[in-house]
Parts: C-alpha cells; structure tokens; sequence
C-alpha cells in the first residue's frame, strides 16, 4: 500500500501541500495540463526553487488575473462540477470545500449556504484544492498519515476585520486532531492546508511503519527562524489483513475503595469512550486484597478518563502505556430474524468472514419482549447470517 506522511511542524497551506507533491514527484506537466480542464480563463500555475532555512523546497504560485470575487459554497460547486475533471477528483474537491464552509458557518452562527467565501473562495484557493486532491490521485496515494499540526498565533486582518490566529475557522476544522504552536506570529496553518489534512488524513500523530521512497518538500511564503515547509514523506507500507491503531493502556491498583463504586465507575468510563475495562483482583500490601483497574483508552480520550479516574476512585496515581493494536477489520450489519430485527458484528480476515456476534442488547430485549431464550436468540441468528454469507449478500 502507497502512503503519505505529512510532517506538519510548520504548518500546512494550500499551496505548501501541493508544492510538496510536486517535490516529491508529481509532474508538474501533467498537473497543469489537468488544470486546464478548469473552465476558468486567465490563471496559470508555476514552481520555482527555494530555500526555507537550510532546506530546499518547491514554491508553488498561482497567478490569477480574474476579477475579486465572493463566492458561496454552491459558487464554487458550480466551478467545479462545470469542468471536465474526473468525476472523483470533482466529488472530493467539493467535500473539501464543504468542510471549510461547514466550518465557517459554525464560527459565525449562520447557514452554509449563507457563508461567502472571501479569502478561501478566490481562484488560488479552488486550485490548491484541486491540484492537490488530483496530486495525491496521480501518485498514487492510498492512505495518508499526518504530524500534529503547528498552528501559529497571534493576528490578522481579514474581510471579516481583525481575528486571532489561528483562524477560527482553522480551529474549527482541525477540532480532535492534535495541534500545537511555538509563538510564532504567523498563521502556519490556513483553512485551506486544515481542511485538505481533515479530509485525508486517517492518523494523525502516528507515523506509519513503511519503506521510505520519495520526499518532498513545499516551501511556506515566508523566511521564519527554521524551516518554513510541509516535509510529505511517500513510501510503501505492507498490507495487513488486520487493522491497527495506537491506544493507550491504563492500570492501578485500588485495596481501599467500596466495591459498590465500581459499576457506576466502568459506567461512566464507557460513556467517555473507552474501548474496554476489566478488574482483577490482587493481592496488595500487607497481604491486603484489591482490584487491579485496566482501561483500554483511544490516545484522545485518555486525559477525561484520567480525569474521571483520579476524582471517582481512591487511587494517587496511575500507570500508562501506549501500545499498537491489532484487531480484526469489522462491519455492522442489520439482520431479520423469526424474532426480529438484530444487529450483528462480523470479524473479517482480509475478505473473508470468520466471527459473526450478534449484538448481545439486541438479543437480550427480544429475549425479554417474547419470552425466548436469549441464547436461541443468538444461535437462530448466526444461522440467518451463514445462509446470507452463503449466499454473497452480507
């Protein structure tokens, strides 16, 4: 499998990310002459060679000699939909685009099709998007992973007047992926550069395990105290048949805690979404019984969790460890059985199915409304789920 890294600890814009790709191979050739199919007269695109720092980099330029002009959200549809680009490049351009005005409309309380795009609605941004969704396309990208971004600080003058930076719509956009930022006065990361990541990127914080084949470069505007540019890292990664990710493990030992708290506890740790919780007991200190606490967390829910943990129990400290995991590729599918409707949990080993689990609160409120056994429940419909797999309708 192709993936792209995207090491974003100097941000990301529009043009950085496809002056990367550029860096890394796409042709440039190729990518104006998609361009073109653009029915859009008067702009034409150009690269040049930087140096940011100590690093060379691509700089990407749009020259644009159109007229300034406000566009809303079904303006730049229109743009899009009306060229003679590949239909998937098209679909995922606008969804892009979606996402920033999605965004917008949430920062000023107003509805998506009343958001007119000022800076991000001009000509260069529609073909930053474009170009990069058609980069990624010709090399071949399958997944992308991505760094925390660095967003910058301070701030700037739009139509809107003056805003923070980040921008609110940047911020918006990039809610649940991980961020940070040095102090520089600078917008690092645009709307733009946020919206291309969110729509991509499956990972973030992760690098991927992978034989390294190209790197590119894509050079910011600006000279800042290190280097102004998005690093994109391509190479191949194995194909698994399991899926996997990165989950951080919890522990503590708890002797002197009213066993009763405990249900209300894995309650409340469940609904902050933790993945799984279990309790063992031990032997402590002083040959003192206890409860050893394990919570299996997703890396961003770790910190309400401990958060939980530390007010809800007796416990001063905790031990964490982030670990990958391996797990079966799954799908949720919707079943009629002679006892009603259940949904069921398949487990899949590159394509084929090995676990069928019917979904126990399904089985257990029918078990209840009809008086059946919940285990016949779920054998009857294990079997309605074979004859399906048998039949190729799953």
């Amino acid at each position: 499998m192709r993936v792209a890294y995207f090491d974003c600890n100097s941000g990301v814009s529009g043009d950085m990310f496809v002056a990367s790709l550029l860096d890394a191979g796409l042709s440039f050739a190729s990518l104006e002459k998609e361009l073109k199919k653009l029915n859009i007269p008067d702009f034409s695109i150009d690269m040049k060679k930087v140096t940011r720092g100590s690093l060379t980099a691509i700089k990407f330029n749009i020259i644009d000699k159109t007229e300034p002009k406000e566009r809303n959200i079904n303006d730049v549809r229109e743009i899009i939909e009306s060229s003679e680009l590949d239909d998937v490049v098209k679909s995922r351009a606008v969804e892009i685009f979606k996402t920033i005005a999605e965004a917008e409309a949430t920062v000023h309380g107003d509805k998506i099709e009343n958001i007119h795009f000022h800076e991000v609605g001009a000509i260069d941004s529609i073909v930053d998007i474009l170009a990069s969704v058609i980069g990624l396309d010709e090399l071949g990208i399958e997944k992308c992973f991505s760094s925390r971004v660095h967003l910058g600080s301070g701030f700037t003058e739009c139509q809107h007047g003056i805003i923070p930076l980040p921008s609110p719509a940047t911020i918006e956009i990039l809610k649940g992926v991980p961020v940070f930022s040095n102090n520089v006065k600078f917008e690092m990361t645009t709307p733009t550069g946020a919206a291309i990541l969110k729509n991509y990127v499956e990972q973030f914080d992760y690098f991927p395990e992978m034989v390294i084949d190209k790197i590119g470069y894509g050079a910011g505007s600006r000279e800042l105290s290190f280097p102004n540019v998005l690093r994109l890292i391509i190479g191949e990664m194995k194909q698994e048949s399991y899926e996997s990710d990165r989950v951080t493990i919890i522990k503590t030992n708890i002797d002197d805690m009213n066993p009763q708290m405990y249900n209300n506890l894995m309650d409340d740790i469940f609904n902050l979404g933790a993945l799984d919780i279990c309790f063992n007991q031990v032997m402590m200190k002083k040959n003192r019984p206890g409860v050893e606490l394990t919570v299996m967390s997703p890396n961003d829910k770790t910190d309400k969790i401990l958060d939980k943990l530390f007010r809800e129990t007796t416990t001063f400290g905790v031990r964490l460890q982030e670990v990958k995991r391996k797990k079966l590729k799954r799908n949720i599918i919707e079943v009629k059985t002679e006892y009603g409707r259940v949904k069921v949990k398949l487990g899949y080993i590159g394509e084929e199915i090995i676990k069928i689990s019917p979904e126990y609160e399904d089985c257990l409120r029918l078990s209840r409304e009809l008086k059946i056994s919940i285990s016949k429940i779920i054998e009857k419909t294990k079997i309605v789920v074979s004859e399906k797999i048998k039949k190729g309708e799953t």
